[in-house]
């Protein structure tokens, strides 16, 4: 599984602080060298990075995002609702109005 983190707020234009991360087989992941700040977290089943990071595919899937707030040196845990392959497919290929 593929892991977004995205800024929220007057940082989400920001491309540069998207991050995303693998998984481990238990679901874990980490980033390191975050700015402080809140952050939306994606789970994605299977995901080309390139596209995970593009922030308008991000905003098709906002009300899936987890929030999670960085704070300065430390750690948080974010419980995560993954994002099926189908509904980013979906996503990908239809029509925008």
């Amino acid at each position: 599984m593929l892991v977004t983190l995205a800024p929220k707020g007057g940082l989400a234009a920001r491309t540069d602080l998207i991050r995303t991360a693998a998984t481990a087989d238990d679901g874990s992941f980490q980033m390191t060298g975050l700015a402080p700040g809140d952050y939306d977290v994606f789970a994605w089943e299977s995901l080309d990075q390139n596209v995970a990071r593009a922030p308008d595919f991000l905003k098709l899937f906002a009300a899936r995002a987890s929030t999670v707030s960085v704070q300065s040196a430390g750690a948080a845990s974010v419980q995560l609702k993954g994002v099926p392959a189908e509904d980013m497919e979906d996503a990908i290929w239809k029509p925008r109005q």
